[in-house]
């Protein structure tokens, strides 16, 4: 991930948003940013929390269309909650509360 960064050429001028749950461990941040400390990067962590049961897009009582997902030992509503976020919601955050849209 971090070698990627190199392609944006813009001198660290940017800072990475790295969107997690609660559950991620603090180890992890720990070589993300190792990672990015020959980018002069800046990373910015900030948290998601997703609820039980389906996303609210899907409306209350709502059925998985493929069945429950199951990814890293996690069964549940998880892989619905990430297309969610990463399609609508993820837009409204508040880290990306200052960033430009052009």
């Amino acid at each position: 991930m971090a070698r990627t960064l190199r392609l944006f050429d813009d001198g660290g001028r940017h800072p990475l948003v790295l969107f997690h749950e609660a559950s991620v461990p603090s180890a992890v941040f720990g070589a993300i940013r190792k990672a990015l400390s020959s980018h002069q990067r800046l990373l910015l962590p900030a948290r998601v929390d997703f609820p039980p049961g389906p996303p609210a897009a899907m409306g209350p009582g709502a059925r998985p269309p493929g069945g429950l997902m199951t990814t890293h030992n996690r069964t549940g509503w998880g892989y619905y909650h990430m297309l969610q976020f990463f399609a609508f919601d993820v837009f409204h955050h508040s880290a990306l509360s200052d960033a430009e849209s052009t």
